[in-house]
């Protein structure tokens, strides 16, 4: 798409961090449940080459690398681990055992969302745990890169904030930018929270011909609007004597809160 013009946001999932800590929970502790999984899918893992063993010590190994980064957290900020719930520590280290080992990027996520269940471990977090199993590393890093688009707000005000009210916000924002002179559109348009994509009017001649499959980042921003951490809003307009297009995805309350829960790790 020739035109698109992206409205300064940065996703750059280059720089990820690193760890240098002591320090492994025993193996042994979830033998048993790895077994059981790992004998389950041994048909359909044995005919690419790969032995339940090789899986079970992948997904070992993974779990001591997210245990390590919680402890490292916990340390930094100054926090005693406490024991978590079996509800709870079960589905978390059955999901994060499924993440690639060189995804930095949720390798990092789980350990935050670890360390917080350890440090205060009365909160339900398994929405939390079933959302993050259901994103990858790109999303993860979008959805806080959009939190820092947006403007700080209270508690309050995050809680009160509706799709309504976004909606109304994106059409009253796409207005103005329709009435000034097409070099000030995107300078309008920059107003809007979280990420936002402009597609100049050469590309669309009418609105029928332009869809959200036709940009890489609407299925992700989809999938996240789905799962209620996003609220996505998209139209057509008329910028001077062409037809353009505005895509925009905003943080809801639950995005708020899950992007939270990550938002204080500076491990490296």
């Amino acid at each position: 798409m020739g035109d698109e013009k992206s409205l300064p946001i940065n996703v750059d999932l280059g720089a990820s961090a690193k760890l240098e800590i002591k320090g492994e929970i025993p193996s042994s502790s979830m033998g048993r449940l790895f077994d059981a999984l790992t004998d389950a899918i041994r048909p359909f893992t044995e005919a690419r080459g790969l032995r339940a063993d090789q899986i079970r010590l992948q997904r070992e190994d993974v779990l001591i690398e997210i245990a390590r980064r919680a402890r490292l957290r916990l340390e930094e900020e100054g926090e005693v681990a406490q024991a978590i719930p079996l509800k709870t520590m079960v589905p978390l280290l059955e999901k994060a055992s499924l993440e690639d080992p060189t995804d930095e990027e949720m390798i990092q996520r789980w350990a935050d969302l670890l360390a917080a269940e350890a440090s205060n471990p009365g909160e339900n977090r398994r929405w939390h745990i079933d959302t993050l199993a259901s994103i990858d590393g790109w999303q993860a890093h979008l959805l806080e890169e959009i939190s820092a688009r947006e403007p700080a707000r209270s508690f309050f005000e995050i809680q009160n904030f509706t799709r309504e009210a976004a909606i109304e916000e994106f059409m009253l924002t796409v207005n103005d930018a329709a009435r000034v002179p097409k070099s000030d559109v995107v300078a309008v348009l920059e107003k809007l929270r979280g990420f936002t994509l402009f597609f100049d009017g050469a590309d669309i001649p009418n609105a029928n011909e332009f869809e959200l499959k036709d940009f890489d980042e609407a299925p992700a921003l989809l999938q996240l609007d789905a799962l209620g951490l996003v609220w996505v809003q998209a139209t057509s307009f008329v910028a001077g004597d062409e037809r353009s297009f505005v895509f925009n995805a905003q943080l809801t309350p639950l995005g708020h809160s899950f992007v939270s829960l990550f938002k204080s790790s500076d491990v490296e």
